[in-house]
């Protein structure tokens, strides 16, 4: 019977946006003043969001303007306290806009190494601790510094592969559009997708073209063999 009522506790906890374990508020409190701490040494904004309706979310935090030591680009910080399987969780992803660049100055891939995650499920037996929100935020640190370490390492290298070039998703979706776009009305897209369709056509031009043989038989051999 015990069992039964601290299940049904547990689970009007959960019903409630709280844990048993858990105060909301004040932990919300701490997330926001590290997160204040962090902006004032590296740059940004704190912003406390509302919780998404029906979704378990508990409260959101916001760091936005997240700016890169190395160059251009921004990132956010994401901190979210929310329920899941009657558990109590909390995220803290980094989100960004920075891709890696090819030496051609193509755009390429999301630029993974700024990726970074935290995330964890507490109970009664191992509440939440503030704390953890400092060990994230030094995971986010690392993040955001790593191309910088990294070109840093590469010092004078001649290597054109020694060190990592940045662009940014937005400047890559105007400047790079799917291959079609900008010849149905797409007037912005329009020349540098002719820009592919010329540098295309010239490389087809340049192809080698098979060449055909034509193999003339001797009249001997088109008549068959002789009879003996």
């Amino acid at each position: 019977m015990g069992t039964v009522l601290a299940k049904r506790s547990l689970w009007t906890a959960i019903a409630e946006n709280s844990f048993p374990f858990f105060e909301a508020d004040g932990f919300r409190n701490e997330v926001v003043d590290r997160l204040e701490a962090y902006a004032e040494r590296v740059g940004g904004q704190v912003e406390e969001l509302p919780p998404v309706e029906d979704s378990g979310e508990i409260f959101r935090v916001h760091l936005d303007d997240l700016p890169f030591p190395d160059g251009p680009g921004r990132g956010c910080v994401e901190v979210t306290a929310y329920r899941a399987f009657g558990q109590l969780h909390l995220s803290l992803v980094v989100e960004h806009d920075r891709l890696f660049r090819s030496l051609d100055g193509r755009s390429g891939s999301r630029l993974f190494l700024h990726d970074y995650k935290f995330v964890r499920a507490y109970g009664p037996e191992n509440p939440p601790s503030p704390d953890e929100i400092d060990d994230a935020l030094t995971g986010v640190e690392r993040a955001r510094t790593v191309v910088q370490r990294r070109n840093q390492a590469a010092g004078s290298s001649r290597s054109p592969f020694a060190r990592i070039r940045i662009a940014l998703r937005a400047s890559a979706e105007a400047a790079l559009p799917p291959w079609g776009m900008g010849l149905g009305g797409d007037e912005e897209a329009a020349p540098v997708t002719q820009g592919r369709a010329t540098v295309i056509k010239a490389l087809q031009e340049e192809r080698p073209r098979p060449v055909k043989i034509r193999i003339r038989r001797r009249k001997d051999d088109a008549e068959g063999p002789a009879d003996d």
